[in-house]
């Protein structure tokens, strides 16, 4: 059973001190969360770079570096410091490698010294030049200033790079409307769709788009989609608005108006209440934590498992409220065969995030490892439960019963409905197991056959299709 790996962390803290703050909330909403994507795609790049691993170097105690790492002044300042000199470090330790020179650059980007990350990226690009998470960053803060064509410049590259890296076209198509190049956005945006098509954002985008475009009905569509997609979406509420006012449906209009007038009034209060409960060094806490996080990536990459440890635990004790360091702590502890520490871990991370399906899958299948099988029940039953649309809990739940020998009529439902939402070689192989031990061997038979006419290389398909046919 495989483990599903954490969705990096969308959300973009603020900076270290009050000016970099005020500077920050004169952003936009849209380049804010360009910028979160950024970030988050930098994640998607370690969390590979992780699961990959290496062989593991000499062990290192890391309850003495845990507690060695937390000696730290209280000030936002020494907050800062130490996240440069948690990198610098790595550079040092691990020369040559690109991943440790990234992880500094985007310490500097998270502290606004923007100069000194673009210094450090384009060190690392001469090591690694295919490295998308640099060029989008790059591009970030290229939009930041007002640079739209570099920032283009930038996107580009990134997609040349991994020409389905999320959100690029997005970002590019964001340039372009800066730019006035309204028209030439669109192809941009629509192609963003194609492969991200629930994007409130990138629907968005196409309503601005579209409306300056004087394609109100195309407007009207787009605007409805992110709202669909995102119904806390304010700024569409108001697109939406004026593309009805232009259309002459003045009542229609009037509820979009509502919502927005309604969700501002609320944003404003929430504005005023998150400034006053602002902790500056509660949120350098935070970040520091996050470097931590990246830097045990990055070890456990190269196999230095005691130091990754460290890292994740410091990460764990200077952020009580960070899911993704004990995630990647659990999915540590469970490669190295260590079960009862990563189902702790991954109870953590439930607790944080009780609707993220993930762990879930993970503790389920630590549970069937240990012939818990309740236990793996019940998890898996969660991650469906969470997860509905997803097929991976269904796949699991079936599999333990048909491993089992225990309700198989469920078994059977369960497969079929991984098939409806992935119809994919190893759910059509799930299937004609579930359908063979039901006595349903024309139904067997078939299921079997489409999964090895999709991966007819495969000799576990092709055995379970064979051993079927002989003993119709």
């Amino acid at each position: 059973m495989r483990n599903q790996s954490s969705q990096p962390d969308k959300r973009k803290e603020e900076m270290s001190s009050t000016a970099r703050g005020s500077s920050s909330r004169k952003k936009t909403a849209l380049i804010v969360s360009l910028a979160v994507l950024c970030l988050a795609a930098a994640g998607i790049f370690l969390a590979t770079v992780f699961r990959g691993g290496t062989k593991p170097t000499k062990a290192e105690p890391h309850a003495q570096f845990v507690e060695k790492e937390l000696t730290i002044e209280e000030s936002a300042k020494a907050y800062n410091e130490r996240a440069v000199r948690v990198a610098e470090r790595l550079v040092k330790e691990l020369p040559n490698f690109p991943e440790p020179i990234f992880l500094l650059g985007y310490v500097h980007y998270e502290q606004e010294k923007h100069a000194e990350a673009v210094k450090v990226w384009e060190e690392g690009l001469k090591i690694d030049s295919s490295r998308p998470d640099a060029y989008q960053a790059m591009g970030l803060m290229a939009l930041e200033r007002g640079d739209y064509d570099t920032a283009i410049s930038y996107w580009r590259r990134a997609l040349q790079a991994e020409p389905n890296w999320p959100g690029a076209r997005r970002a590019i198509g964001l340039a372009l409307m800066h730019l006035g190049r309204v028209a030439e956005a669109v192809p941009e945006l629509e192609a963003d769709l194609e492969t991200s098509p629930d994007s409130a954002q990138t629907h968005f985008l196409l309503g601005d788009a579209a409306f300056q475009l004087g394609k109100l009905e195309d407007a009207r569509k787009h605007y409805e989609a992110a709202i669909k997609f995102h119904p806390g979406f304010t700024s569409a509420y108001y697109g939406l608005f004026k593309t009805l006012t232009r259309l002459g449906e003045a009542e229609a209009a009037k509820l979009p108006l509502q919502k927005f007038q309604a969700m501002k009034s609320r944003e404003r209060k929430a504005k005023r209440e998150g400034e006053e409960a602002y902790d500056d060094l509660a949120a350098q806490r935070r970040i520091l934590a996050r470097t931590y996080d990246r830097a045990g990536m990055v070890c456990a990459a190269y196999g230095k498992e005691e130091s990754a440890v460290g890292h994740f635990r410091v990460a764990s004790k200077l952020d009580s409220t960070n899911a993704e360091c004990r995630f990647h702590l659990a999915m540590l502890h469970e490669k190295r065969g260590e079960v009862e520490d990563a189902i702790g871990m991954y109870q953590e991370v439930s607790r944080l995030r009780p609707e993220d399906f993930g762990p879930y899958l993970s503790l389920g299948a630590l549970y069937a490892g240990q012939g818990k099988l309740l236990d793996a029940e019940h998890f898996f039953s969660r991650a469906i439960r969470f997860a509905p649309n997803h097929p991976a809990g269904y796949r699991e739940l079936a599999t333990l019963y048909l491993a089992a020998r225990k309700k198989l009529d469920e078994a059977e439902t369960l497969a079929k409905r991984a098939v409806d939402l992935q119809p994919s070689a190893a759910n059509y192989d799930l299937l004609a197991w579930a359908f063979y031990v039901n006595g349903k061997f024309d139904e067997a038979q078939d299921a079997a056959r489409r999964a090895l006419e999709m991966e007819p290389e495969n000799e576990v398909y092709r055995s379970r299709y064979e051993n079927i046919r002989a003993r119709r």
